[in-house]
């Protein structure tokens, strides 16, 4: 039952906006009772907040994939970047009606995927030691690295979610991805 409430919750997220999403909409669509979803949720802001962290487990179990692929790690660093960035252009098109209400609802964004986020620092982390240890990177302390490079790359999601037109340009991401790689690649 509570996966089908986040559907429904997240559908009508993307359809209405957070403000004009309720629980009573949400509990209507799935023919149940207000009541039937406080017995998973505490009220609509702890349902966003799952939809934003089940949206984030996700993501993470993508990008996990890629940090876990065997091979030259400088193309698997590279793949994450490009990745992160699709990935989170996609996000922000699918909230479209969030926008307005971003800056409202970036505290309780930021604490749902705060364990996702040092999840990922860690598995970015362990993707740089190996390149290390193989000799593709130089670095001396990689946890300090990929917080590094995970905060900057979460850096470009505002403008994604602010502005009406925003386009993955492809000669960015490369920008990005060799500044990146020229800054630890021995």
């Amino acid at each position: 039952m509570r996966e089908q409430i986040l559907d429904t919750a997240f559908k009508h997220f993307v359809r209405f906006g957070y403000s004009k999403t309720t629980i009573s909409g949400i509990a209507d669509e799935l023919g149940k009772q207000k009541s039937a979803l406080y017995y998973y949720f505490k009220n609509k802001e702890d349902v966003f907040c799952s939809v934003v962290a089940l949206e984030a487990e996700n993501f993470l179990g993508e990008l996990q994939n890629i940090l876990n692929e065997k091979g030259d790690e400088s193309l698997l660093v590279k793949k994450y970047i490009n990745h992160r960035i699709r990935v989170m252009y996609g996000v922000a098109a699918r909230y479209n009606l969030l926008k307005s209400e971003l800056f409202t609802l970036l505290p309780l964004i930021e604490i749902a995927r705060q364990p996702f986020h040092q999840k990922e620092v860690d598995q970015l982390a362990y993707l740089l030691e190996r390149g290390v240890q193989s000799g593709v990177f130089r670095l001396c302390d990689c946890e300090l690295n990929a917080k590094v490079i995970v905060n900057s790359l979460k850096g470009l999601e505002i403008p994604m979610f602010v502005k009406q037109e925003f386009k993955v340009d492809t000669k960015e991401i490369e920008a990005i991805t060799s500044l990146v790689l020229n800054g630890i690649k021995i």
